[in-house]
């Protein structure tokens, strides 16, 4: 089973920051603990400077992304805030008749 990781990276963020990443590591734990086997697909591991991309390399990027979100089993997102490229994701692989999925909000997390 394929898995494909999306969630927020740079949000609404106007500089070349990210969010904190630590959300990827504990979303692959789970689902690793559920099935062992399970591959998981993760941009941000897969392009961790991508903010500084060049626009063309940014944009290669992004449709590459889209694609795999669509041909992985399952979408598992991440979307604490607004996020374009998640959205985007979770369209394709909606579109390609995938299931989509959020991690639950922890108890002690506190809606904003």
């Amino acid at each position: 089973m394929r898995f494909f990781l999306a969630g927020i990276m740079q949000g609404s963020r106007l500089d070349r920051g990210i969010h904190s990443q630590d959300y990827r590591q504990i979303i692959r734990e789970a689902i690793k603990t559920r099935y062992p086997e399970a591959e998981v697909i993760c941009p941000f591991e897969m392009h961790p400077t991508s903010v500084s991309y060049d626009d063309q390399t940014g944009k290669r990027t992004l449709l590459h992304e889209m694609s795999m979100a669509a041909e992985a089993d399952s979408l598992i997102a991440y979307v604490p805030e607004a996020s374009m490229g998640t959205a985007i994701e979770m369209w394709q692989a909606f579109q390609a008749g995938k299931p989509v999925r959020r991690p639950a909000r922890p108890s002690s997390a506190k809606p904003r």
